[in-house]
């Protein structure tokens, strides 16, 4: 279907996995459960948001690129929905899957589907992406801090390439501005470090647009240092005695 340009049939499977989606989160989310083992569901309901990014990516190899914008308006929703309902891994799975659909219609240099605008899809991606933080912002703290601000910080530095800050001006509007940090001069390029037990590790350039890999989002901050690091297992001696009742 997505091979033959059309968007009438691939819309209904997106529009099928949307409601699902959304569905899911609402009763995941609004209704209060003391399984632990619940909160799992809500790691296996954002799966739902890789599988409409995965409808993006063959949609832009084939060269359907209308499709490939409805999925990232969908994700736009879903993201919206998830943030409002502060459903944090849907809201992760949305980000990173925004993240990349931008990112690979840069690569492919596609621009936008429609024959009047002249925006390209990977700016397409950083306003969708502009919607969820609206809801995002509700919650907003005196030192300018809100909901899921590192992830929001980290995913715009990826499809930018440099590093970027989520800051409020007052008296202004939009309210937030996206501000690349600069150092000498020169916007600081984002690159994401992981480092392995045994002293191997290894990097993520996204300041080269034809690097695609796909890396959790860990919502590490552009204001941050931090890197991920993986040491040796630590172990634990546990008395199974003293934790029966």
């Amino acid at each position: 279907m997505l091979e033959s340009h059309s968007i009438i049939e691939p819309t209904k499977i997106l529009n099928t996995v949307h409601r699902i989606s959304e569905v899911n989160i609402y009763n995941l989310e609004k209704k209060e459960s003391n399984n632990s083992l619940k909160n799992f569901d809500k790691y296996n309901v954002s799966i739902y948001a890789y599988d409409i990014k995965a409808l993006g990516v063959s949609a832009l190899n084939n060269g359907n690129s209308h499709f490939s914008y409805r999925c990232m308006e969908t994700l736009s929703y879903l993201g919206c929905n998830a943030a409002k309902l502060k459903s944090h891994q849907t809201v992760v799975a949305v980000l990173e899957s925004i993240v990349h659909l931008g990112r690979l219609a840069r690569n492919l240099k596609i621009g936008c589907f429609w024959s009047r605008c002249l925006i390209p899809a990977e700016s397409h991606a950083e306003e969708f992406m502009g919607h969820i933080l609206t809801w995002l912002v509700q919650d907003l703290a005196n030192d300018g801090s809100f909901f899921m601000k590192e992830y929001a910080e980290q995913s715009y530095s990826r499809l930018r390439g440099v590093k970027c800050v989520i800051k409020p001006k007052s008296n202004s509007n939009p309210r937030f501005w996206i501000e690349e940090l600069e150092k000498d001069g020169d916007k600081v390029t984002h690159i994401e470090y992981e480092s392995g037990m045994y002293g191997y590790g290894g990097e993520c350039d996204y300041s080269d647009f034809t690097n695609l890999k796909e890396y959790v989002l860990h919502g590490i901050g552009s204001e941050s240092s931090a890197m991920i690091f993986h040491s040796t297992p630590i172990p634990l001696d546990i008395d199974l005695n003293d934790t029966e009742e």
